[in-house]
């Protein structure tokens, strides 16, 4: 016997007039919830930092000074991405027209699938985004970045002309319609933002909560994102020539929506021959847990077997890692 309308739970009915009515999980109850999908960053630390790496329909701001790696990140990510999802694409829009793609090529991205974008104003740029994600057929979309997205007023008007506020606005405009349409799709992707820091100019220093520093695109920015990471270069890798051969990198989870929560810090590296130096990482996760011990320049690995150095300590590890 059918149950009649009238039998059934009123907040039932209320979430099936809802579903009718716009075509969409509008409601929810806890027990219909799913765990947030994620995309690693590639980096095992940050991963873990994370919960398992960027979260899938949700926004993520890498923030930092110049050449701290947030473009190798999301790189990362995006290699990651494409080897999760081998039929969906990457969209990386380079409002800043500086991407290397050579470097990204070396980093592992597949470029058959991967869309790189020119926009010239924040306008263009914020559309190539709505229209790459009517296609439901991406798994990352990247913006690098927020200060580099220009308002077509501001291109148009004379050099020195004031346009106060004129890029927090429609950013503001913006983000909220990128993250409805995200809602609507099936598998929508993790888009991530690379913004800058800039100088605090707007007020003095001297009282509780004053920040010297500060990421660009307005008040309204921050309060979108579900993960906020702080990138800063800490310090310079060197080979025995004395020269730089790669950076090491600080990330401090500043915001984390989900789960394990923000506060977290972690370091790596960047080698400019291959990128992110996971050998490096297992290493030093290996002397943090005692499979690995050093003494001096020896190295001590879980087989007993002793090794001098960094670089024959990491290459017994490539060869003995369980992928």
């Amino acid at each position: 016997m059918k149950e009649s309308p009238k039998s059934k739970d009123p907040l039932e009915l209320l979430r099936d007039s809802l579903q009718d009515r716009f075509g969409i999980d509008f409601v929810t109850i806890s027990s219909e919830v799913k765990a947030i999908p994620r995309i690693s960053t590639g980096i095992i630390a940050l991963d873990k930092a994370l919960g398992g790496g960027v979260a899938v329909g949700r926004f993520s701001e890498l923030f930092g000074k110049a050449s701290s790696g947030k473009s190798t990140i999301v790189l990362a990510i995006m290699v990651q991405a494409q080897k999760a999802f081998p039929d969906r694409e990457v969209l990386y829009v380079d409002a800043e027209h500086a991407l290397d793609l050579e470097w990204a090529a070396k980093l592992g991205i597949n470029m058959d699938k991967f869309n790189y974008a020119r926009p010239e104003t924040a306008e263009q740029g914020f559309l190539v985004i709505e229209e790459f994600l009517k296609t439901d057929k991406t798994s990352v979309i990247a913006l690098d970045s927020v200060p580099a997205s220009v308002p077509k007023v501001a291109l148009e008007g004379e050099i020195g002309e004031a346009n106060i506020g004129l890029q927090a606005r429609i950013i503001a405009q913006c983000l909220p319609r990128i993250g409805t349409r995200m809602a609507q799709l099936k598998d929508p992707p993790a888009l991530l933002l690379i913004n800058q820091k800039r100088a605090n100019l707007q007020s003095r220093g001297g009282f509780q909560g004053y920040e010297p520093v500060k990421s660009t695109g307005g008040m309204a920015l921050p309060f979108y994102m579900t993960t906020r990471l702080d990138v800063a270069r800490i310090g310079t890798i060197k080979d025995s020539l004395d020269d730089e051969i790669g950076q090491e990198v600080l990330v401090h989870v500043v915001k984390h929506k989900i789960t394990p929560g923000p506060g977290a810090k972690i370091t790596f590296r960047i080698d400019n021959r291959i990128g992110i130096d996971t050998l490096q990482e297992l290493l030093d996760l290996g002397l943090a847990d005692g499979s690995i011990t050093k003494s001096g320049s020896w190295f001590i690995v879980s087989s007993g077997e002793k090794l001098q150095g960094e670089e024959k300590t990491k290459k017994w590890i490539a060869e003995h890692r369980k992928e």
